[in-house]
């Protein structure tokens, strides 16, 4: 779940290895023509940029975990922990209704599909709205920046959620 492995990260790491690698070389080459201290130079030089790009590598790979956080794991103990987490307050009984910046939000998302909102009701669970657009229903996710409208996949890692798609399809 918290995987930190990413092509991007241990690419940027490698490369910051190879320069600290190619700068050991030349300045153990660069002695004998330029001296000992621009030598030195050379290779701390080689070491700071290496160092840097060592620590981006591992930013960039923590990054990820974190991102990968938000994945659900598919083995049966990680779904009984998550049916537990979703029924319990992070998913509260929701009996306000949608605000008008919400509302406001979740009209230009549809507006720049070229999809006109019908309606939008609140669920059960706080952060979450259902939206009627062209006869059919979206669970639109509000907790983030930005408004999402949640995929099947993304509904089938919530089993409130997908609860509520299977009690009242339309």
């Amino acid at each position: 779940m918290t995987s930190k492995k990413n092509v991007i990260g241990l690419t940027v790491q490698i490369v910051g290895a190879a320069i600290i690698i190619i700068n050991f070389f030349r300045a153990i080459s660069s002695v004998d023509f330029a001296g000992g201290a621009a030598a030195f130079e050379i290779f701390l030089q080689g070491l700071i940029f290496g160092v840097l790009f060592l620590g981006f590598g591992e930013v960039i790979n923590l990054m990820q975990g974190l991102f990968n956080q938000r994945e659900p794991e598919d083995s049966p103990v990680h779904q009984k922990q998550s049916d537990t987490m979703l029924n319990s307050a992070s998913l509260r009984p929701n009996q306000s209704p949608v605000s008008s910046n919400a509302l406001r939000q979740i009209k230009a998302l549809y507006a720049m599909k070229n999809l006109e909102v019908e309606n939008v009701e609140a669920t059960p669970y706080e952060g979450f709205v259902f939206v009627y657009v062209q006869g059919k229903r979206d669970i639109v996710d509000l907790n983030g920046f930005q408004p999402e409208i949640l995929t099947a996949k993304e509904i089938e890692g919530h089993p409130a959620l997908k609860n509520l798609t299977e009690e009242n399809p339309s």
